[in-house]
């Protein structure tokens, strides 16, 4: 009795397993399709690689995304602006494609910005952020002030 008990119990166990890796495969792949559908590029920059997405035509948005995502949580934050301004919005470093450079402080962060900048030849943004990016938009704002047109916090 004890073992048929057993055993019914490790297939109950085994087919939730099963299950469960179907759905989390499918999640992934869901996840992979709607990423593809951003059209981010990269770019290697002097301390590694930064993806991004680049829409739109106007003055520059620079959206800085929070903790939960990368260039799509930083393009989404802005996307309903995309016909009236350039948008540009970049992984942090760790984020979706993005390498880390040095320490990783706000400061690097905004170096990395600046170099992205350069390499697009955009001279001024607003500088938009979410959640976390606040304290990178902040140290951008304070350090590269000629750069910066305004600080929008959402």
């Amino acid at each position: 009795m004890l073992k048929n008990i057993i055993i019914v119990a490790l297939l109950i166990i085994g087919a939730y397993l099963i299950i469960q890796a179907v759905r989390c495969k499918k999640a992934i792949q869901a996840g992979f399709h709607r990423l593809a559908n951003y059209q981010a590029e990269n770019i290697e920059l002097s301390y590694g690689n930064m993806s991004y997405v680049d829409q739109g035509e106007g003055d520059v948005i620079l959206s800085v995304h929070g903790i939960f995502g990368g260039y799509d949580q930083a393009f989404d934050t802005c996307a309903d602006f995309v016909s009236n301004y350039r948008i540009l919005a970049p992984s942090r470093f760790g984020y979706l494609g993005s390498s880390v450079y040095g320490d990783g402080t706000p400061e690097k962060q905004a170096e990395a910005y600046v170099e992205l900048l350069d390499r697009l030849g955009i001279e001024q943004v607003y500088v938009l952020s979410t959640s976390a990016g606040g304290s990178v938009a902040i140290r951008f704002a304070l350090d590269y002030p000629e750069r910066t047109k305004g600080l929008i916090f959402s």
